[in-house]
């Protein structure tokens, strides 16, 4: 694993400008996942004809935005922490401390070896996108990989360590939940969906 070559010649202000690029990105994809998975309520015709309904769709919306922040926020919590640990390596031109943040999850050891295998990649990948030089996410992202062959071998890359400790953290959690199963099923179906359209935007 490399800290990158974008120079030490940046800025504070530089790195934290494409740290800020990379995790609005995260943000999106997060936001766009939890889409996915959870079920938005919909207006019904009956709704105009009689406004009372409005009211049950109400606390509905309400309870499907307070699901979908609160898995936004829990879908991001590995993938903020693999970011600082990128961007600090990158700034001080070093080495990434990935003991300390697979330390930080403090999981199971059943679970640390596919959370390091996870860790490693998305910090890589982290640390490619800053050693990159170009304008917003999809500027780096374009720089980082060159081509759509390239991001998508990264991007496969990425849903197989992901998977693989998916299904780790499945089998530790509810052996027979087969609700559990499904969803992280639909996450990962989403994660793979949205990673290849996102392909398509970076290399049309």
């Amino acid at each position: 694993m490399t800290a990158g070559t974008a120079g030490e010649c940046l800025t504070l202000d530089s790195w934290r400008r494409k740290e800020q690029w990379i995790l609005a990105q995260e943000e999106a994809f997060a936001d766009a996942v939890g889409r996915a998975i959870l079920t938005r309520p919909q207006v019904s015709w009956w709704m105009i004809v009689l406004p009372i309904l409005f009211v049950p769709f109400l606390f509905r919306m309400e309870r499907f935005k307070r699901d979908l922040r609160q898995f936004r926020e829990q879908f991001l919590i590995s993938r903020r922490r693999a970011l600082e640990t990128a961007a600090s390596a990158a700034r001080g031109n070093q080495l990434p401390d990935l003991e300390a943040l697979v330390a930080q999850a403090g999981l199971s050891s059943t679970l640390v070896g596919s959370y390091r295998a996870w860790m490693t990649v998305l910090v890589q990948q982290y640390l490619d996108l800053l050693a990159a030089d170009g304008e917003g996410y999809l500027g780096l992202a374009r720089a980082a990989y060159g081509g759509r062959a390239n991001y998508l071998l990264a991007a496969n890359q990425l849903d197989t360590v992901e998977n693989t400790f998916y299904a780790a953290l499945t089998r530790a959690m509810a052996k027979d939940d087969g609700e559990l199963a499904e969803t992280v099923a639909a996450i990962s179906r989403a994660a793979i969906r949205l990673r290849r359209q996102l392909a398509e935007r970076l290399f049309p």
